[in-house]
C-alpha cells in the first residue's frame, strides 16, 4: 500500500481518467491547483511528478509507470511498456 499526500493523489487520478492519454503540464496544473491561473511553473509540476515516482515506481530513476513524453506531457501506464 502506498500512502501519498492529497496533491500527489490528484495527479495520478487525473492521469488515470485520461485512459492512457498524455496529460499536458497545464492539465495537471489545473487538476492539482484549484487556484491555477498560469501561475504554476514547469519545475513545480516536475517536482510533483518526481515525488510521485518515488512513491509508485520500483526504480524512480528509470520510470516504467509514469512516463515523460518530452514536449507533450506525462502518461500513466498500468503495465510497464
Amino acid at each position: 500500500m502506498v500512502i501519498v499526500h492529497t496533491r500527489s493523489i490528484l495527479r495520478p487520478n487525473r492521469l488515470c481518467e485520461q485512459g492512457g492519454r498524455v496529460c499536458t503540464k497545464d492539465e495537471i496544473g489545473q487538476a492539482v491547483w484549484s487556484e491555477y491561473r498560469s501561475g504554476v511553473y514547469d519545475y513545480q509540476i516536475e517536482n510533483l511528478v518526481r515525488r510521485l515516482r518515488t512513491k509508485i515506481e520500483p526504480d524512480p530513476a528509470n520510470p516504467q509507470l509514469l512516463l515523460t513524453l518530452r514536449g507533450l506531457g506525462y502518461k500513466l501506464v498500468c503495465q510497464p511498456e
